[in-house]
C-alpha cells in the first residue's frame, strides 16, 4: 500500500508503542509500557555466527501501512530495510524483521500525543527497571531533516533517542534504540516511535536503520 505525502489531522486510531525485542504491550487501544511480555529471540547459534550489522549492507525500499475504505486512505510509511518481512502489529504499527531473526525495526506512527518525549522515556525506563541486565546507555535530543521522496529536505523533526541494553533468555545482550518524535508541529510531544533492536555489535547498523526510517517517515490521509 502506498500513500501520498500529506499531513494528517484526522487520524484517530491510537495504538501501542512496542519496543523492539518484545518489550511493552498495548491494552484497550491505549499505550502502555508497564507490561513486559517475553521477547522472541533467535537461536544462540544464529547470534554467534552472524557478523555485525553494517550500514553498507542494508538497502532500502519504500513501504506504507494503515487503513483504507471507500474514498479514503489513512496511514504512514518510511524507507525500511529491503528483505526484512513486515508484520502489521496494528493499523498504524508495523514490525520488520531481518531473516536471521537478530534484527528488528518497529514503527508506530499514531501515539496519543498526550505525553512529552521526556515523559515517554521516563516511563520506558521505569517499566524496564526490573528487567535482567537493563542499562540505559544514552538519552539524546536531536534534530533530523525529513526528506521528500525527491531527496530534498522539507521539514525538521525534533527527536529524543534512548539506547539501552538488557540480558535476553539465552544470556546474551540485546541492544535497543528507541526514537520518539512528532510530525504535528508540537515541540515536545511524542506521536511517533521508531525502534530497532539487535546485539551490541550491531549498534552502528541499527543507528543507520533508525536514521533512514526517521528522515523518510511520512503520514498520509
Amino acid at each position: 500500500m502506498r500513500f501520498s505525502l500529506a499531513r494528517t489531522g484526522g487520524v484517530t486510531a491510537v495504538v501501542a508503542a512496542l519496543a523492539a525485542g518484545g518489550l511493552s504491550i498495548a491494552h484497550a487501544g491505549r499505550t502502555s509500557t508497564a507490561t513486559l511480555p517475553p521477547a522472541t529471540l533467535p537461536p544462540a547459534t544464529a547470534a554467534a555466527g552472524t557478523p555485525p550489522l553494517q550500514p553498507g549492507q542494508v538497502t532500502y525500499q519504500d513501504d506504507g501501512w494503515g487503513v483504507s475504505g471507500p474514498g479514503y486512505e489513512s496511514g504512514c510509511g518510511a524507507q525500511v530495510p529491503q528483505g526484512w518481512p513486515k508484520v502489521k502489529v496494528a493499523d498504524y504499527h508495523a514490525k520488520f524483521s531481518g531473516s536471521n531473526g537478530l534484527w528488528v525495526l518497529r514503527i508506530n506512527c499514531v501515539l496519543p500525543a498526550t505525553e512529552t518525549r521526556t515523559d515517554v522515556v521516563n516511563e520506558r525506563i521505569a517499566a524496564l527497571r526490573g528487567t535482567k541486565g537493563f542499562r540505559v546507555l544514552s538519552v539524546v535530543d536531536g534534530l533530523t531533516p525529513r526528506l521528500h521522496p525527491n531527496g530534498e529536505p522539507y521539514d525538521v523533526l525534533q527527536t529524543k533517542t534512548m539506547t539501552y541494553s538488557y540480558t535476553d533468555d539465552t544470556g546474551g545482550t540485546r541492544l535497543v534504540i528507541s526514537l520518539w518524535t512528532t510530525d504535528y508541529g508540537r515541540a515536545t510531544t511524542a506521536t511517533v516511535e521508531i525502534t530497532a533492536a539487535g546485539r551490541e555489535q550491531d549498534l552502528v547498523g541499527l543507528h543507520s536503520v533508525v536514521a533512514r526510517a526517521t528522515k523518510t517517515f511520512y503520514r498520509a490521509g
